[in-house]
């Protein structure tokens, strides 16, 4: 829901721009590496959007990592509770 609110505030700031450059919007790019947003005119060209926006990437790279973290460690803790305990030292 946040990732849709936040591509619509994105793609209204490429109809924050010059007059002449509105008139020829036809779409948006997303592109995941490196993130950003660009807006594409009718020949194919594109320019960034708004500045304003800049700290969403920063979030997506944070968050994108802290979920890499989390899956890591779940695994860690998952390996040392699946190990079978040696028979000698239970007594």
């Amino acid at each position: 829901m946040f990732a849709l609110l936040a591509f619509a505030a994105l793609f209204a700031t490429c109809r924050d721009a010059a007059p002449h450059l509105v008139e020829r919007l036809v779409s948006h790019r997303v592109s995941y590496l490196p993130p950003s947003f660009d807006c594409v005119l009718e020949d194919g060209t594109t320019y960034p959007s708004s500045g304003g926006y800049v700290w969403l990437n920063g979030l997506v790279v944070t968050c994108a990592a802290v979920c890499v973290l989390l899956a890591v460690g779940a695994r860690c803790r998952t390996a040392r509770e699946m190990r079978v305990p040696d028979p000698e030292r239970v007594g």
